[in-house]
């Protein structure tokens, strides 16, 4: 029988959230994942939640980054934080899409 990875190499992504959400205790909220190769990953609601987190996080306004390539165009941010990389990602509605390829 084949193990998947114990849930311990998940230890630095659980914690680099955690410090994430004690740092920024009122930035938006999202749905979490962490992969097992230690990557964790926070679906906000909007892009508009994503600036915010950007611009509380202190980085470059050229960090953002848009994927209209796939059939779900996105914009997200990748954050190293520790030995983490912490991804920050929103969907961006019809509309949405329509301005940004004006």
């Amino acid at each position: 029988m084949i193990l998947s990875p114990s849930i311990s190499i998940q230890a630095a992504p659980f914690a680099a959230l955690l410090s994430l959400t004690t740092r920024q205790p009122n930035l938006p909220g999202g749905y979490v994942s962490v992969t097992a190769g230690g990557e964790a990953s926070l679906l906000l609601d909007s892009p508009a939640d994503v600036e915010a987190w950007r611009e509380a996080l202190d980085l470059p306004a050229d960090a953002i980054a848009c994927d209209m390539s796939r059939a779900q165009q996105t914009v997200k941010l990748s954050v190293p934080f520790g030995t983490t990389q912490v991804r920050l990602w929103a969907v961006l509605a019809p509309r949405q899409i329509a301005r940004a390829e004006a």
